[in-house]
């Protein structure tokens, strides 16, 4: 089936691949400034990744792996928890302990 895949203007990769990382950077800050995104690095997108996998209740293993992280505390490291998730987190504590003082 390879064999017989039309080569596209003179190139015979099979899948296309990133010339360089700062090419794809440069072209990723161009987008977010006209989406009007400002401050957001392209690395920025791996800690909201990770951030909202892990306030919607992913594992902390499934994570580390997602990201390629080796050791869980890097993983720890990109998952930061909103000021709002900690809250609901508190406010669903309380209502665990009220329940049980009844």
């Amino acid at each position: 089936m390879l064999k017989k895949r039309p080569i596209l203007n003179g190139n015979s990769r099979v899948f296309w691949q990133a010339t360089h990382f700062e090419s794809f950077s440069r072209v990723f800050r161009k987008a977010a400034r006209r989406a009007g995104i400002q401050n957001c690095r392209l690395h920025d997108l791996r800690h909201s990744f990770a951030s909202q996998l892990a306030m919607h209740g992913v594992p902390i293993q499934t994570i580390q792996g997602l990201l390629g992280h080796e050791d869980p505390r890097m993983t720890a490291r990109y998952s930061h928890l909103s000021p709002e998730h900690l809250a609901a987190s508190i406010d669903a504590l309380k209502g665990i302990y009220k329940g049980k003082m009844n």
